[in-house]
């Protein structure tokens, strides 16, 4: 097919006209298509957004101006059961579709919405677009979804629950038990199904449980309440007590009834002792005291749980108003608006007061009460219950003392970046009264750049529900710091996530400390270095003569080769070959010397380790012929290699083959020998010097890599302790073990194929 020079097909270009005559439509029809709520989408072809009405705006969050030209899956973030390519091929061979799918708002949250696409066709016929109609279910969804759970939940209660249910129709028969209730009964559930529910009452209390059920038929949703007896199969009667409510469902009205059998609690006064067994109940394992109220307020009922055991003497507060019994810690405003609300009648909630016990403490506590009122209306009191809190509020200021008394810094910060409470660290800090930081926003009291660079990122991290922890140094009015600061997500409950908890510690004196004390690690390890060197002076002093004097030897050569008649060019040259091969020879030996001493930050490179053994080998050469000892190579081949820091792995190396070569030089007859080997073994390269030295005694083992503990009469102590140091910073290991049958072993670890350790 040929293409126009702008890059389109005479077909797509065709269809431009149509197009366009499809979006002056729209324009037209804009002011009705917006007057709908639901969201109306019109994308092309390519799933291009071509036309987005304001119900669209509204349930999406983005303008028009905003989704025009965008790829409407992606802005969305589409998510179907079916294939996205399944729908739109069906779109294309139907001309639509239904069905739900999940769009995601601007804000991020997920809609439900169901569905419906059109296909949009040219004069030709051709696909032009797609109109599609989406309609914002989800609170539908979620209805239904709860209401599955519920109808899921009620069918689990009914089968399992321990309580017997009935399902019972109009006529009387029962079209439904579980399994409990027909076994309390004595009989299979297959064996009540369509029977007559008073056939299994006792025959004199049937008239009454009729009665009773049709006056529930009568009110279909008020839950009706009696009692009366059963008999089993085996002709024992239990009493039971029964709840009924009348519901109406597709085959007509049925009665809901649930029985609990009370057969043990019925020996005297079913109906008074069944209330004090509720009032006992309900203060045992909910309150910890039910008070009723007369009209005037006083006291005419306190009964208290069993498990509170500070509760005033019996009737030591009958008769009195709450406001007349001794209370401590008054809030005058806060028992005005409770007696205004006694006095309208009306619930209240949750009313805090402290009372003094009859041991000189402080008992505090909750109250809730209900109003009451007669058959004709009139308001008879109140009947309400209370809670000891004394535990919560002691927590309470026990949290509020670590809060104000904490050294770091706390505070929470609101969604709007703004303070809602800070500690006494926060006073101190920013010289200004925690009452006044509170409701200010970050940027006003960190500054506007500290909060845009920093804070802000990392509090809007935690209010999206990230606990974290970092530290870094902030420059604020206070000085340059070094900050620990922690976020955590406050929720008030288990969904909404309202505040930040935000802890700040001040690290500046311990990192300055530590980095000073890295400084002064550095520092003894340089003059270790040196102090090695010191060591082995007489032997670098002739690693670097032996290639000088060949030097010399080649230049001599050079000149009486140049002189012969005829001259000896070749010669000549061969000589200048020699000399520069020993002058780069004298020139790495300088250079491994002038690496040792440079002052220089740690680095990580990548490491040959054989490489650098052959190049602590060459420094060291001299001394161990100068004290007659036989070096042995034990280097495997084909190491991985290390990533570390050359210079320091190189000052450890030297230390021990220094020390190997120390502990060798003592007179004796003993062969003096040292093995300087290489291997590699799970994940790690493992390096080793062995001598034939006298060993090390068991006294001093466990005090070898200690500062300042030597075994030389020069020595300071330090080289095998910073060796350990330098070894522990790459990740690895060093220590030491006999070498049998004389001397002793050193070995160190490194890992492989590691970049930090």
């Amino acid at each position: 097919m040929t293409k126009r020079k702008n890059g389109e097909t005479p077909s797509r270009s065709a269809c431009r006209p149509f197009e366009r005559q499809a979006q002056a439509s729209l324009r037209e029809h804009a002011d009705l298509l917006n007057l709908t709520h639901d969201a109306m989408v019109v994308r092309d072809m390519e799933a291009v957004i071509k036309y987005w009405n304001r119900g669209a705006e509204e349930m999406y969050g983005w303008t028009a101006e905003e989704a025009l030209g965008k790829s409407a899956p992606e802005l969305l973030k589409t998510i179907s059961t079916v294939p996205l390519e399944q729908i739109e091929l069906q779109v294309l061979s139907t001309g639509r579709w239904e069905g739900e799918l999940v769009h995601h708002r601007r804000n991020g949250t997920p809609v439900v919405v169901a569905s419906r696409l059109a296909l949009q066709r040219d004069e030709q016929g051709q696909p032009m677009a797609i109109l599609a109609t989406n309609t914002d279910i989800t609170q539908r969804k979620r209805a239904e979804e709860a209401r599955q759970e519920l109808e899921e939940q009620w069918r689990a209660a009914f089968e399992a629950n321990p309580t017997m249910y009935f399902i019972i129709d109009a006529a009387g028969m029962i079209l439904s038990v579980n399994p409990v209730g027909a076994e309390q009964l004595g009989w299979r559930v297959s064996q009540l199904i369509g029977q007559p529910v008073l056939n299994v009452f006792y025959e004199p209390d049937r008239a009454f449980v009729q009665e009773s059920a049709e006056q529930a038929f009568r009110q279909p949703g008020r839950v009706m309440r009696w009692m009366a007896r059963k008999v089993r199969k085996d002709g024992s009667v239990r009493w039971v007590r029964e709840s009924a409510n009348a519901v109406v469902l597709k085959g007509g009205p049925v009665l809901l009834v649930a029985c609990e059998d009370i057969t043990e609690r019925k020996h005297a006064e079913e109906a008074l002792r069944e209330s004090e067994e509720r009032f006992r109940t309900l203060v045992k394992f909910s309150f910890d005291v039910y008070w009723e109220s007369d009209a005037q307020h006083r006291f005419t009922r306190q009964e208290y749980s069993a498990q509170f055991d500070r509760a005033p003497a019996p009737g030591a507060e009958i008769g009195k108003t709450r406001w007349e019994v001794p209370h401590l810690e008054p809030d005058e405003e806060a028992w005005r608006q409770h007696r205004a609300a006694l006095d309208a009648h009306v619930p209240f909630r949750d009313f805090e007061l402290a009372r003094a016990t009859p041991d000189g403490g402080i008992r505090h506590v909750s109250v809730s009460g209900l109003p009451m009122f007669d058959d004709a209306g009139r308001f008879t009191g109140y009947r309400g219950v209370g809670r000891d809190i004394t535990e919560r509020k002691r927590a309470e200021y026990l949290t509020r003392q670590m809060f104000e008394s904490a050294s770091d810094g706390v505070a929470v910060i609101g969604r709007d970046h703004r303070f809602q409470r800070v500690n006494a660290v926060y006073e101190r800090n920013w010289r200004m009264p925690a009452g006044k930081i509170a409701g200010m926003h970050v940027a006003d009291v960190l500054g506007a750049d500290v909060f845009d660079r920093t804070v802000k990122p990392n509090l809007d991290r935690c209010l999206a529900g990230e606990q974290f922890t970092f530290a870094e140094w902030f420059t604020t009015e206070l000085g340059r710091l070094y900050l620990s600061v922690s976020y955590s997500p406050l929720r008030l409950d288990s969904e909404r996530l309202e505040a930040a908890l935000v802890i700040t510690r001040d690290l500046t004196d311990h990192v300055l400390a530590s980095e000073a004390l890295r400084e002064a690690q550095a520092a003894l390890a340089r003059v270790n270095r040196v102090t090695t060197l010191g060591v082995l002076a007489a032997s670098i002093a002739h690693e670097v003569n032996q290639p000088l004097g060949a030097m010399v030897a080649s230049a001599g050569s050079c000149a009486r080769w140049l002189a012969a008649q005829p001259p000896e060019f070749e010669k000549a040259q061969r000589s200048l070959e020699r000399i520069a091969r020993d002058g780069k020879r004298a020139g790495e030996v300088i250079d491994r010397i002038r690496a040792l001493v440079m002052r220089q930050p740690p680095r990580r490179d990548r490491v040959d380790v054989n490489q650098f053994i052959q190049g602590v080998l060459a420094l060291t050469r001299d001394q161990m012929r100068r004290n007659d000892i036989a070096l042995e190579k034990s280097l495997a081949d084909g190491l991985s290699p290390v990533w570390g820091d050359r210079v320091q792995l190189q000052q450890v190396l030297l230390n021990l083959i220094v020390n190997a070569i120390e502990a060798m030089s003592a007179p004796g007859n003993r062969p003096r020998q040292m093995v300087v080997g290489s291997s590699e073994a799970r994940g790690s390269v493992c390096i080793e010097v062995r001598d034939s030295g006298p060993g090390i005694a068991p006294a001093i083992a466990n005090k070898l890599f200690e500062p300042f503990h030597t075994s030389k009469a020069q020595g300071i102590g330090m080289g095998l302790s910073i060796s350990r140091s330098i070894i522990e910073s790459h990740g690895g290991q060093l220590w030491t073990a006999p070498n049998l049958p004389h001397g002793a072993v050193f070995r160190f670890s490194l890992p492989v194929g590691q970049r930090e350790p």
